[in-house]
Formats: C-alpha cells, structure tokens, sequence
C-alpha cells in the first residue's frame, strides 16, 4: 500500500484513539537513524518479495488461541509473527521468516530470531521510542524499517496499526496468495475481555483488514476448509472468493 492510500485510514485512526501525527514523525525519524547505525543490513523488497508474493502467508498473532489453532500442524507457507508470537511459535518449533514489531513482545526471543536469519520488519510510533533505542543496536539480523506515518528516506510504510494487521498490510502489499489469519480474536469482549484502549485498537485493526477487501485473506479454518474441498465458510471478514 502507498502512502497516499493509507494516509485518510491514518488520519481517522490517530483522531479516534488519540495519537499524536507529530510524535509518530518523529520516532520514524529515530528509526530512520537507528537502523542504519547498526552492523547488520536493512533490507526491502529483493528480501521479502520472494517469500511473500505469490506465496501462501500464515499470519500468526499472539491471541490466546494461537496454539489451539495450529495444533501440531506442519505450516505450508511463509510464517510471519506479529510481536509477541514470535516466542510462542519459537517454542513450538516453528521459526517465523518474518517478525513484525514494535518491539514491546519477548524481546529475548525476537533477537533471538533475528540472529538466525529472521527479517524483522520494525516499527516506529510515537509511544515507542525509548524500545527503539535500546533495542534496534541489537538486532544482528536483516531489519526493515517501518513507520505509520510519512515515511522518512530508508523508510517503509505498509498501512496498519497493530502488529497484526500491519502484517497483514505486508502481506497484502506483496500480493501473497493467501493470506491465512492464525490466533486473531480481535478482542473478543466475551471471551477475553480487554482494556477498553486496547479492545478500541483490535477492532480497528479489524476495520483495517477488512478495508483491504482482499480476496486472499481468510481464516485458517476457511484455509483448511478449501483445501478439504469443502465451501469456504463466512468469516468475520466474510465469505473469500477465488484467490487472486
């Protein structure tokens, strides 16, 4: 996704919850820096292109589903990891190709991953600024710098809030041909009650999904449905059409 195309869900986003445009600059200015202060390489699209783009892509987000949902299943894709499932996939012996972070999940093994290879795309935002100072040093791996805001020169801006649904945008972005939603509840209210602020941010990060209108982008039930030969059913995002 372009800025330019972005842009009006940001604006709506940050007036809805409160951000500040102006502390979001100013710690993609930070990244902007970080990331090429470091020994190890910032990549772009001759990294991520060929795992993601006409590949299937697993989504994995940290919600408390994540490994009722995968079982001891072996995962025919690309795997990228939003944050905090980074560990949890790790533990299980799944190691992402991909983290997308801002840098608040298990940090020990998030640099972990990076040291073996993973590319973990970073994200500056205005509440995370001391995180990217300590922690951007450390990553020895491929990185890719990622803002939400204007993206300063070296910068990438693929559309999301959350670590979620920014990997979904990444994925979308690259032209995955399926991208398969793994341990997200979006918040349920009922089943697992959040803060108020963080329940408003995982149904945004719901909206932004959704406003993908992307055919690729279904469930892991409605994934294995399909590849069962059965209809796909009628998600919370709705029913998927034929693959792109």
């Amino acid at each position: 996704m372009h800025f330019e195309d972005w842009q009006p869900r940001y604006l709506a986003v940050t007036k809805d919850l409160g951000y500040s445009t102006e502390a979001d600059q100013r710690a993609a200015d930070l990244l902007a820096k970080l990331a090429y202060l470091r020994a190890g390489p910032v990549v772009g699209d001759e990294a991520l292109a060929p795992i993601l783009a006409h590949q299937p892509v697993f989504v994995c987000a940290a919600g408390p589903t994540l490994e009722e949902e995968l079982g001891d299943r072996q995962i025919d894709g690309t795997v990228i990891a939003a944050d905090a499932a980074a560990a949890r996939l790790m533990h299980r012996g799944t190691m992402p190709e991909v983290i997308v972070s801002d840098l608040d999940g298990d940090m020990p093994s998030i640099l972990q991953a990076s040291r073996k290879g993973a590319i973990v795309v970073v994200h500056a935002h205005g509440d995370n600024m001391p995180q990217l100072e300590e922690y951007v040093p450390q990553l020895e791996g491929p990185i890719v710098p990622s803002v939400q805001c204007m993206p300063p020169a070296g910068t990438r801006n693929f559309g999301g809030l959350t670590d979620g649904d920014r990997a979904v945008f990444l994925a979308d972005h690259f032209g995955a041909s399926r991208i398969v939603l793994c341990g997200f509840d979006f918040g349920d209210e009922e089943a697992h009650p959040l803060p108020k602020d963080r329940q408003r941010k995982f149904i945004w990060g719901a909206l932004l999904i959704a406003s993908l209108d992307s055919a690729a982008v279904v469930f892991l039930n409605e994934y294995d449905a399909a590849h069962a030969g059965e209809a796909p059913g009628k998600g919370d995002l709705g029913a998927p059409p034929s693959p792109r």
